[in-house]
């Protein structure tokens, strides 16, 4: 009678332990909310660190930049289109002036070309 008793406790226990985890995943996940931020700071050398971010809602961006001890500025910026597709772009700023790292554009290459019959050419980005 207690091995009975005693596996009925344990198997309350789990459930109850599954039960509370799943509960504070789920009100957690609830209550997140993606604030806007911003901040800066620099140092006497010159160095420097900024950025923001407009949060998750309406027109999404941010701009994320920093410059080291050498002189060489990092950073990266983006925003999320109408289509909701999050556009990005990663550079640096040095000796040889700025240069984009890497970023999101359009695969498509065809370049648009200009007619003279008042018809418009789109291309999907």
């Amino acid at each position: 009678m207690k091995l009975v008793f005693s596996r009925i406790l344990k198997m309350i226990s789990y459930v109850v332990t599954v039960l509370s985890v799943l509960m504070v995943g789920w009100v957690r996940s609830e209550d997140y909310i993606h604030q806007p931020i911003q901040y800066h700071s620099q140092t006497d050398s010159g160095t420097y660190n900024y950025g923001y971010d407009t949060g998750l809602f309406g027109a999404h961006q941010f701009h994320q930049e920093h410059k080291d001890a050498a002189g060489e500025v990092r950073g990266r910026y983006g925003y999320t289109d109408p289509n909701g597709k999050l556009r990005l772009v990663h550079y640096k700023s040095g000796p040889k002036g700025f240069e984009i790292i890497s970023d999101t554009e359009s695969t498509n290459t065809e370049r648009p070309t200009i007619s003279t019959d008042n018809t418009v050419t789109t291309y999907e980005i």
